[in-house]
């Protein structure tokens, strides 16, 4: 696991976030499939569903959907505390090997305070 980031993207004048993640095996070997979901909450929610992944340049990179940047749409980077997400890797070889990983990232307060900034400036 290279990264799990929360990635600003300006479209039309409003900013949207979506969650970028990037792997970056040891050894060369070929992936089935790469499945990303946010296991942080009380259910989970599927971030990528990639059944035919690439490697460029030695890494698998993907990127989650786009999610507005307001309360409803991102209720934990509203609130003061600090957060914690957490991410589970489920990945498949071709010979039909699969590892479970999870990776995660904390958010500190001046960070989703950084994110907020941001929502004020597309309203």
């Amino acid at each position: 696991m290279t990264s799990a980031d929360l990635q600003t993207v300006n479209l039309d004048g409003k900013y949207y976030v979506r969650w970028a993640f990037s792997i970056q095996p040891k050894q060369p070997i070929e992936f089935r499939s790469i499945r990303v979901e946010d296991v942080s909450g009380p259910q989970r929610v599927l971030m990528i569903n990639d059944v035919a992944p690439q490697l460029q340049d030695g890494k698998w990179t993907g990127s989650g959907g786009m999610i507005e940047l307001t309360p409803t749409g991102l209720p934990w980077v509203f609130n003061e505390q600090e957060s914690l997400r957490v991410f589970q890797f489920t990945i498949t070889e071709m010979d039909g090997r699969t590892y479970v990983l999870q990776q995660s990232v904390p958010y500190s307060k001046a960070a989703k305070a950084a994110v907020r900034k941001l929502a004020q400036v597309s309203h």
